[in-house]
């Protein structure tokens, strides 16, 4: 979705000699340029593991350009046979439309993530069934421009009616309550369009038309069914709907 890309990347698996990890990397795309770091801390009880990272990314999509520097923690743990994501997250934003800047925004998110994969074969499923659920919060009493609460939430069933057939659905529902997205970070709101999203349409081509662009609205719904009949592996054909 991005167009070709290039890679460099330094992991350190023993920080200040206190088996503390670090990933770090530069990707240029034709889209979108970025670099980030990551700190892991050594896995605790229940399989907790906490993690500290900063990021810089740029993009150039449908003629919005996004600038974004970010920092935030997360902590990471299993809760039965669910994985659990807790962080907080604070980002800068900067916006061009076709070369007119349309302001600086910031927020200081909380978020929770869960997430159960029920399925046979995570790189290659036949059946099951993976759920998420996520929520993000956001006030202007804590360094955001706007209050907002974020809530979405995705399942994607997997089966197969014979041994060289598949069949998968997928649902995903989302809202932000909030009075506008104009002063909501890009990466808060909703846009559909490319791989695994709404096929047939640009990446990030769907949103809210304004300024000359598409951006993010507060508001999606987005469901796909798809039929794979295998030939002889690894051929196939399928047809499906989004």
């Amino acid at each position: 979705n991005t167009g070709f890309r290039s890679e460099v990347s330094w992991t350190d698996t023993n920080v200040f000699d206190r088996a503390y990890s670090l990933v770090s990397g530069v990707r240029l795309e034709q889209k979108r340029q970025s670099a980030f770091a990551d700190l892991f801390l050594p896995p605790r009880n229940q399989g907790v593991v906490d993690s500290l990272g900063v990021s810089v990314d740029h993009q150039d999509i449908n003629n919005l350009q996004v600038q974004r520097s970010a920092v935030g923690v997360v902590r990471q743990l299993t809760l039965a046979d669910a994985e659990v994501k807790l962080g907080v997250n604070f980002q800068v934003e900067d916006r061009l439309a076709q070369g007119v800047s349309l302001g600086g925004l910031k927020a200081l998110v909380a978020s929770a993530a869960w997430n159960r994969n029920r399925v046979d074969d995570k790189l290659n499923p036949t059946r099951g069934y993976v759920l998420n659920a996520q929520s993000a919060v956001a006030s202007k009493a804590a360094l955001s421009d706007q209050d907002f609460v974020r809530l979405n939430g995705k399942v994607q069933h997997y089966f197969s009616p014979s041994r060289q057939s598949l069949v998968s659905t997928r649902l995903e529902l989302g809202t932000v309550l909030a009075n506008s997205e104009q002063t909501i970070p890009q990466d808060y709101l909703f846009r559909a369009g490319g791989t695994n999203s709404l096929r047939g349409y640009s990446f990030l081509g769907v949103g809210v038309p304004g300024n000359g662009v598409i951006q993010g609205g507060r508001r999606m719904a987005l469901g796909s069914v798809e039929y794979t009949q295998w030939l002889k592996s690894p051929y196939g054909v399928a047809v499906f709907v989004d």
